[in-house]
């Protein structure tokens, strides 16, 4: 489960990681989906071929979706939970209250990029002691879950994997379907004291 309707680096990996599951696994891709806005993330899965459960919301507070993602897992027949970002794992770890299922925590970072969401990681790291297991991307990303006080014997590094001759293919369609840019022309840069008339300079002693 993940809260994006985008389709970015951390989402592309979710769906890759997916599509190279083991046999006897059968993974479901679960995000948030509000009233005409379109989810890229759940898009593309299903045009990859993976099973998806939408996960209907109003607002991004909206309470409601605990006990649909609870209906979500019973349908399912989940046997391990995944969430991959901060509101992913509060509403995994409410749904599952109380439930057998084990719960893991992906952490791809954090940005603490406003106040909101300083708030809603801090509380995020103090969860992760409680997750069966925390999966941290990076060594840096481990620290700040042991750190945090997820047992270390919970916690799992395994850095991100990238398809090296994908994102070179891709980048290099992205560059010639843009083309060459466009040349920049600068405008002469002025004297203090001038000003421009007619082309000529004046005011300048």
């Amino acid at each position: 489960m993940r809260n994006s309707d985008r389709l970015g680096g951390p989402e592309r990996l979710i769906l890759d990681q997916a599509a190279r599951a083991g046999a006897g696994v059968r993974p479901v891709v679960a995000s948030f989906v509000r009233p005409g806005v379109e989810n890229a993330l759940l898009d593309e899965a299903r045009r990859r071929g993976l099973e998806t459960r939408p996960i209907a919301q109003r607002h991004s507070y909206d309470l409601r979706v605990i006990g649909r993602v609870r209906e979500a897992i019973a349908a399912a027949g989940a046997h391990v939970l995944v969430g991959h970002d901060y509101k992913a794992n509060f509403v995994l770890a409410r749904a599952a209250k109380g439930s057998a299922t084990p719960r893991v925590a992906l952490v791809h970072g954090y940005t603490g990029e406003n106040v909101k969401v300083r708030f809603f990681e801090r509380l995020d790291r103090r969860r992760l002691a409680h997750a069966a297991a925390v999966v941290a991307v990076s060594a840096s990303v481990r620290d700040v879950a042991l750190a945090a006080g997820a047992p270390a014997e919970r916690v799992h590094l395994v850095p991100n994997g990238i398809d090296v001759a994908r994102v070179a293919a891709e980048a290099a369609a992205g560059r010639t379907a843009r083309g060459p840019r466009p040349a920049r022309h600068r405008r002469p840069r002025r004297r203090a004291g001038t000003t421009r008339t007619a082309g000529r300079p004046s005011g300048s002693a």
